[in-house]
Formats: C-alpha cells, sequence, structure tokens
C-alpha cells in the first residue's frame, strides 16, 4: 500500500537505476515495470531517469486507485499498463475491481496499449488447477488482456515450470474462444 499521501512519491530509486544499468551491459532491456504510478508526471520523471533506455517500454503499474483520476494521461505517456489486481483489491470492492479491469482493459485494447493483469494460479502447494483459476484466465482472455503475469507460483512456488505449463494451455484454449474480426469491428464502433 503506498501513503496516502502521494507528494513526491520516488516511484523509482537510484537503486533501480544502477541495477538497470548493470543489467544493460550483458542484456538488452525491452521492458521496465514500474509500479506506484500515479501520474503522469510519474510516468514522464522514470522516462526521463531512464534516458539511457531509449527504446524500452515502460509499463506503469496500477497499484491503487488514485491512479485512475489520471488514467488516460498515464496510458497516453505509458508504453503500457499492469494492473495490480492484489494491491487495489485494498481499496476497491472485488465486484467494482471486475468492473473496473473489463472497462480499463477495453480503453487500452482502443488505445493500442498493452494490458497486463497479475494473477496467482495453484499458489502455494496445490499443484492442480480449479475452476476458479480457469475462469480468471478465460475472462481475462475474453475481455482483452493482452498478459497474464504469474507472480509466485513461478518465483517461489513449488513447481514452477508445471505452473507455466497448465497457464500456457489455459490460455491456448480461452483464445479458441476468441473471433479477431468480431473484436476488431466492435473495436472500431
Amino acid at each position: 500500500m503506498i501513503p496516502e499521501k502521494h507528494g513526491k512519491l520516488n516511484v523509482i530509486r537510484d537503486e533501480d537505476i544502477k541495477d538497470l544499468e548493470n543489467i544493460q551491459k550483458l542484456h538488452r532491456i525491452d521492458f521496465v515495470m514500474v509500479p506506484y504510478i500515479l501520474s503522469k508526471d510519474d510516468v514522464k520523471e522514470v522516462r526521463r531517469r531512464l534516458n539511457f533506455l531509449d527504446k524500452t517500454v515502460i509499463i506503469s503499474r496500477l497499484d491503487d486507485k488514485r491512479s485512475f483520476e489520471d488514467f488516460w494521461e498515464i496510458t497516453n505517456e505509458s508504453g503500457g499498463i499492469m494492473l495490480n489486481r492484489n494491491s487495489l483489491s485494498h481499496s476497491i470492492s472485488p465486484e467494482k475491481l471486475h468492473q473496473l479491469q473489463n472497462f480499463l482493459t477495453e480503453q487500452c485494447n482502443l488505445m493500442g496499449k498493452p494490458i497486463i493483469v497479475e494473477t496467482t494460479n495453484m499458489n502455494g502447494q496445490n499443484l492442480h488447477a480449479n475452476a476458479r483459476e480457469i475462469s480468471d484466465i478465460e475472462l481475462s482472455v475474453l475481455s482483452g488482456i493482452d498478459v497474464i503475469l504469474l507472480d509466485q507460483e513461478t518465483s517461489n512456488g513449488p513447481a514452477p515450470v508445471d505452473a507455466i505449463k497448465f497457464v500456457s494451455r489455459a490460455l491456448a484454449q480461452a483464445e479458441t474462444l476468441i473471433d479477431p474480426g468480431k473484436r476488431y469491428l466492435k473495436m472500431k464502433r
């Protein structure tokens, strides 16, 4: 959770800059996801501080409902948007969060910006999919989400490879339900 008063929140720290400079020496950096973005000025500040990564796409992670006051400006300044549903669930009720996710997904699709959601599938010791996890993936795909980000299940879960295989199969199955032609025509309206 971020502080109630935004003030001058440092969305990217000096240590982050140093880490990125060191990584860049060995690898090309295509994307940088930055948490706690609350305004377009936050995105501009990140871009200014990451000027050495001129071809890197900045993904703005929205962790607080205050981000939505400046959503269109944030999205215009960003290369993509990530919704941190876990953090957002502390300030937005689950039923409103789902509606908000669908609305923001549609807006990002219309603006041509990728949208990412973090999901928690097969968390803990459970290595078998359940209906809730399958539904979450399928509904995300059908609503137009571009990327589903795995977190705990691949960073400290008991079977990260199995989690990736499960989500890949679920995504492939969900994508069979999409008619890209209809989606394109709906977006054109």
